[in-house]
C-alpha cells in the first residue's frame, strides 16, 4: 500500500477488512480498505454523486433511501439534502470502517447520529 501516503491518520483490522485512514497529499485525507484506495475527501463526489443522484433523480419523489454498505457517509450526507427525502438508514456490516470514517473523515463522513433524517 502506497498511494502517496503521507500520514497514517488511522490503522485497525475488523473482522473483514483492514482499515487505514491516511493524508495523502493534494487529494486529503483518504480510506483504504485491504490495501486499496476507496476514496479521498478531495473527489469523493465523484464516486457518490453518480450512485445517489441518478436514483433519485430518476425517482419522482423519493421520500426514503437505504444505502447498503455506506459506512464512510458520503452517500447518507448527498441523500439526506436532497430535498424530497425525509429518511436515510445506511446498513454497513462493519463497525470498524463506520468509526474510523466517523472520527477521521470529517468532510466525507457529516452524518451525525442525532439527526432524524439519517440513521447509520
Amino acid at each position: 500500500m502506497c498511494h502517496g501516503i503521507q500520514r497514517i491518520v488511522s490503522a485497525a483490522t475488523s473482522r473483514f477488512q483492514d482499515v487505514v485512514i491516511a493524508d495523502i497529499g493534494p487529494y486529503g485525507r483518504a480510506l483504504v480498505l485491504d490495501g486499496r484506495l476507496q476514496l479521498t475527501s478531495a473527489d469523493e463526489y465523484l464516486y457518490h454523486e453518480p450512485i445517489v443522484l441518478v436514483p433519485l433523480i430518476l425517482r419522482e419523489t423519493p421520500r426514503s433511501v437505504l444505502i447498503l454498505g455506506g459506512a464512510d457517509g458520503g452517500a447518507a450526507n448527498l441523500a439526506r439534502n436532497w430535498r424530497t427525502v425525509e429518511k436515510v438508514t445506511v446498513v454497513d456490516i462493519d463497525e470498524v470502517v463506520l468509526d474510523a470514517c466517523r472520527r477521521h473523515m470529517h468532510d466525507v463522513h457529516q452524518v451525525r447520529r442525532s439527526r432524524d433524517r439519517a440513521r447509520i
